[in-house]
C-alpha cells in the first residue's frame, strides 16, 4: 500500500537528510502523532500500486499532462530526493524478441538483482553479485555521526572474491544526506557495479545524488509523453527521454510518483550480438512507506542479509583477485592427426606450412556466435603479420551460417571444421564452447604439436594474448614456462597486497 500523495503531501516534503536524528523526546512524540494521522488517512482512503487507480487517479494523470514531460520527470526525482524511506525489489532484465517456438511465442531472458532500501539510519543494496550495506554506528561527537559500510560479492565461482569483505568508516553530520560517492568510493566495487547490464542502481542516484540523472537534463535531450502503460493492473504514466542517441522510458505511478519500470538502451556490446533485445529495470514492490509497527506489518517486505554467509577476510579496499591458474596442459605435446586430416582443412600439408594453429570452438549459445565470428575476423590481419609468423585459424562449428560467414576469409587463413570430426583433439585440449587453444605446428606429419595457450573465451583481451604468445614464441621464449612463472609472481603479489589491506572487523 502506497501513501496517497494528495492526502499527505507533507510526508514527501520532509527534510531530505540522511541519516536523520530526532532532536528531542517532544519532537519524536509529535512525529509519531503525525505518522499515525497519515496512516489512518491512507488506511481510510485505500491506495496502492497493486490496485487499479480509481477515478481520482485518472484526474491526477490528466493534470500531470498539463505540464511538460521534462517538468514532470523533475517532480518525480524531487519526490525521491525528499523521501526518508524507500524500498524496492528491483531486477534488471534483458530479454530477446518474441519468436515462434513450438507453435507459441517465447522469450529468452536473463535477470540480475538491482534492489535498494534506504531509511534514516541504513542503506542496503543488492546490485548484481555485489552486496552493499551502510549503517550509522556510535556517535563520533556531539555534532558528528560515524557511518560504516561493508560490501562483499556473492560469487561462489570466485570463492566470493576470495572471501574479501570491504569495511570503510567515515564521519558525517546527522543532517547530511548520505553521499553517493562515499557508497561507491572503492575502485573495484565501483567498477564491478558499473560493469553490470544497467550500470550502478539508478535508484541510488535518484535518492542520493545532488542532481539526479543530470546527464538527461541537457539542452540536446528530448522529453515526450507516451501513451499510458499498465503494470500489475495499475495504469502508469510513461515519459521517454532521448539523450545522446540513447532512449530511456520511465513508467511512473501518477499518484505516488514511484518509478515502476525504466526501459534502458541496450549497450553496443550486447546489441551487436543480440539484435532486437530489450533491457529494462523492473522495480517491483517499490514504496516510499516504511513498515508501520502495531498493524501486523513490522517486517520489511524485501529481505536483505546483513552479513555474508562465509568466513570473511576484512579489507580496507578490495584487492583484484588473480584469474584462474593456467591450464596444466601448457607445454605438453599432442598428436593432431585429426586436425590435419579433417574434411574442412584439405591437404594435410596446408597446415604443416603454418607455424602456429589456433583452434577455436564456436559458442554453444547461438546468440553469442556473431560476436565470436566478428572478433576473430577483426583480429586475423594482426595474427597473420610477418612478425607473428604464419598461422592458421581452425574454426570448429557445425552451423551452416558460421561456415558461410568464415569462408569469406582466405582459405590460407581460415579452415572451418565440424567438431565431430576432431572430437579426440577437443577432449585432449579440454576445450568448451567459445574457448580456443594456440599450438605450435608439428614439423612433419605424424609428429606432435605443442600447446602454448588455452583461453576460455574469445574476446579482444584473450585474442591479444594469442598474438603476444605467437610473437614471444617467435623470439624463442618458452611460453608455457613463462606463463607459469608470471602467474606465480602474480599470486605472490596479490597475497602480499591483501595482507597489507587487512583490517579488524570492529
Amino acid at each position: 500500500m502506497e501513501l496517497n500523495w494528495r492526502l499527505a503531501p507533507w510526508c514527501f516534503r520532509m527534510a531530505s537528510v540522511w541519516p536523520r536524528r530526532d532532536r528531542s523526546i517532544e519532537k519524536r512524540g509529535r512525529c509519531d502523532l503525525l505518522w499515525g494521522i497519515a496512516f489512518v488517512a491512507v488506511w481510510i482512503n485505500g491506495c496502492g500500486t497493486s490496485e487499479r487507480p480509481s477515478e481520482p487517479v485518472a484526474v491526477s494523470r490528466q493534470a500531470a499532462h498539463d505540464v511538460d514531460a521534462q517538468t514532470r520527470l523533475r517532480e518525480v526525482f524531487g519526490a525521491y530526493q525528499a523521501s526518508t524511506f524507500y524500498e524496492d525489489d528491483g531486477e534488471v532484465v534483458i530479454r530477446s524478441p518474441r519468436t515462434p517456438a513450438s507453435g507459441s511465442f517465447a522469450n529468452e531472458q536473463e535477470t540480475a538483482p538491482l534492489r535498494v532500501r534506504l531509511d534514516p539510519r541504513q542503506l542496503a543494496v543488492d546490485a548484481y553479485t555485489a552486496r552493499i550495506r551502510v549503517s550509522a554506528s556510535e556517535n563520533a561527537g556531539r555534532s558528528r555521526e560515524r557511518l560504516e559500510l561493508i560490501a562483499w560479492f556473492n560469487e561462489p565461482e570466485t570463492s566470493h572474491f576470495d572471501a574479501q569483505v570491504l569495511m570503510q568508516r567515515w564521519e558525517s553530520s546527522p543532517e547530511d544526506r548520505l553521499r553517493l560517492e562515499n557508497v561507491l568510493r572503492d575502485e573495484v566495487l565501483r567498477s564491478r557495479v558499473s560493469a553490470g547490464l544497467a550500470g550502478p542502481p539508478p535508484q541510488l542516484e535518484w535518492l542520493l545524488a545532488d542532481r539526479p540523472m543530470k546527464k538527461l537534463f541537457t539542452d540536446d535531450s528530448r522529453f515526450e509523453w507516451l501513451d499510458t502503460g499498465e503494470i500489475d493492473g495499475v495504469e502508469l504514466q510513461r515519459i521517454a527521454v532521448t539523450s545522446d542517441r540513447e532512449r530511456f522510458v520511465f513508467w511512473i505511478h501518477p499518484v505516488t510518483n514511484l518509478i515502476r519500470r525504466v526501459e534502458l538502451p541496450v549497450p553496443p556490446s550486447i546489441s551487436e550480438q543480440r539484435d532486437g533485445w530489450e533491457l529494462f529495470l523492473e522495480l517491483r514492490a517499490a514504496t516510499f512507506l516504511a513498515p508501520v509497527q502495531g498493524f501486523g506489518n513490522e517486517e520489511a517486505s524485501v529481505q536483505f542479509e546483513n552479513r555474508p554467509g562465509f568466513r570473511e577476510k576484512w579489507v580496507g579496499r578490495f584487492v583484484p583477485v588473480p584469474p584462474p591458474p593456467p591450464s596444466p596442459l601448457l607445454g605438453k605435446e599432442f598428436r593432431v592427426d585429426e586436425l590435419l586430416n579433417a574434411k574442412g582443412v584439405g591437404e594435410p600439408g596446408v597446415l604443416l606450412e603454418s607455424r602456429f594453429l589456433i583452434v577455436s570452438l564456436s559458442p554453444e549459445d547461438p546468440s553469442d556466435r556473431p560476436a565470436w565470428m566478428a572478433q576473430w575476423g577483426r583480429m586475423l590481419p594482426a595474427l597473420n603479420t610477418a612478425s607473428s609468423g604464419r598461422m592458421r585459424l581452425i574454426a570448429l562449428s557445425s552451423e551452416r551460417d558460421v561456415a558461410q560467414t568464415l569462408r569469406q576469409y582466405p582459405s590460407s587463413l581460415v579452415s572451418v571444421v565440424d567438431p565431430a570430426e576432431v572430437s579426440g583433439v577437443l577432449r585432449k585440449l579440454r576445450l568448451s564452447g567459445g574457448a580456443f587453444a594456440v599450438l605450435s605446428t608439428p614439423r612433419n606429419a605424424g609428429t606432435p604439436a605443442r600447446l602454448l595457450l588455452v583461453e576460455n573465451e574469445s574476446d579482444p583481451s584473450s585474442i591479444q594474448n594469442a598474438i603476444a604468445v605467437i610473437r614471444d614464441s617467435q623470439s624463442g621464449i618458452d611460453l608455457p614456462a613463462k606463463i607459469r612463472k608470471d602467474y606465480e609472481t602474480l599470486v605472490r603479489e596479490y597475497e602480499s597486497t591483501l595482507n597489507a589491506e587487512r583490517v579488524l572487523a570492529k
